[in-house]
C-alpha cells in the first residue's frame, strides 16, 4: 500500500500538495491467518518511495520515520496474530501518520 505522509505543517517551505510517499508491504506467511504462533503474523516491510530533496531535513525525517513505522505495524501483525489483521495494520499505519508524523 502507498502511505503519503503529508508536509502541510511546513506551509512556508512545502506547498499544501508537497507529500512523502512510503510503501508498506505486508507478506502472508503459509498458515496465516489460522496458526495463533508469532510466525504466523504478517511481515512488515516499509520503504521510501518518493521525498522532496528540498529542504533535505524532510527526507532525512521520512527516513527516520521508516523504523519506527515498521514496528508499531509488525507490533500491530502480532497483536492480531490467528485473525485477519491486514485491515488492522493498515489502519494502524494510518493513525500513525495521523498522530504521529
Amino acid at each position: 500500500r502507498l502511505l503519503d505522509l503529508p508536509l502541510s505543517i511546513l506551509p512556508e517551505i512545502c506547498d499544501e500538495t508537497s507529500s512523502v510517499k512510503l510503501e508498506l508491504t505486508l507478506t502472508m506467511p503459509n498458515d496465516y491467518p489460522v496458526s495463533e504462533s508469532n510466525d504466523a503474523a504478517l511481515s512488515t516491510e516499509v520503504s521510501l518511495v518518493s521525498a522532496p530533496s528540498n529542504p533535505q531535513f524532510v527526507r532525512k525525517a521520512a527516513l527516520n520515520a521508516i523504523p519506527k513505522l515498521k514496528k508499531i505495524c509488525q507490533k500491530e501483525a502480532i497483536s492480531t496474530v490467528g485473525s485477519e489483521s491486514v485491515m488492522s495494520v493498515l489502519n494502524c499505519a494510518e493513525n500513525w501518520i495521523h498522530s504521529e508524523w
